[in-house]
């Protein structure tokens, strides 16, 4: 069945991707750019480190314009992620922790990056980045648990507004794709304009390139947090339609899926 879910999913993605190549294609230099902002979900923190250095090297042998400067953001990025880690305010955590029903809960992080479980101290997750996180929490728990066994992920909770079928907040994991997103609020409207969807923090817009919005990269990896929001603004009505008619067949296909695996 799970096999069956990642098939439906990366078929829907495709189609509205495919559906977007011709307006909003990007090359593959812009998105290795942009997943390099960030590093991948599950990167060490010795891996992370050692990517910094690189681009510190890198930048000192390049002549000053877009790659340096592309350079020096990507660079920052992961600085920032070192120095921050991965787990924000407002992110939920899906903890499960063998025999410990009273844990066993999605947990909301707090404005001050700590998690509170019953009965025991608050849980500073500040700096902590997702590849650190379950030992981190196996620690902390092995206060109160011998030889704790958990298991654990992060999810985003992010704004879907604008012109799509059911705006409002949604609770998604940040290995998602804008399309899952954009399909998780009820996929966009008539006459909605994907092709320059806005990210916003605090109601200010983001630097995320709409021509890499489009691509297979997850909302990680675009380096979107809790609480922002992602806009589909209105106009293009004919791409609108486009893209409804493209994801009914992505429809059809998904029960074509469903019967083969």
């Amino acid at each position: 069945m799970k096999n069956r879910a990642n098939v439906t999913r990366w078929l829907i993605a495709g189609i509205v991707v495919a559906s977007f190549q011709g307006v909003s294609a990007a090359s593959v230099d812009a998105q290795q750019l942009m997943a390099a902002d960030h590093g991948s979900r599950m990167a060490t923190r010795e891996a992370l480190t050692a990517q910094v250095d690189s681009l510190q090297s890198a930048i000192g042998m390049m002549e000053r314009g877009n790659e340096r400067t592309q350079a020096e953001m990507s660079m920052q990025a992961i600085a920032t992620r070192l120095r921050e880690g991965d787990v924000h305010a407002g992110d939920v955590v899906q903890l499960s922790v063998v025999g410990e029903e009273r844990w066993t809960n999605a947990h909301t992080v707090t404005p001050i990056r700590t998690l509170a479980l019953e009965a025991i101290d608050p849980i500073d997750v500040s700096g902590i980045l997702h590849s650190e996180l379950e030992e981190a929490l196996s620690l902390e728990l092995s206060r109160y648990l011998r030889d704790p066994r958990i298991q654990v992920d992060v999810l985003k909770r992010i704004g879907v507004t604008g012109y799509v079928g059911r705006p409002g907040f949604y609770t998604i994991t940040g290995t998602s794709l804008v399309s899952d997103a954009v399909m998780l609020a009820g996929g966009p409207a008539g006459n909605s304009n994907v092709n320059t969807i806005q990210f916003r923090r605090l109601g200010v817009p983001l630097d995320i390139p709409t021509n890499v919005v489009w691509q297979s990269m997850s909302l990680d990896d675009l380096g979107v947090q809790s609480g922002d929001e992602m806009y589909i603004p209105q106009g293009g009505s004919s791409l609108g339609r486009f893209i409804i008619a493209a994801l009914g067949i992505a429809l059809t296909i998904t029960l074509i899926a469903f019967r083969l695996f």
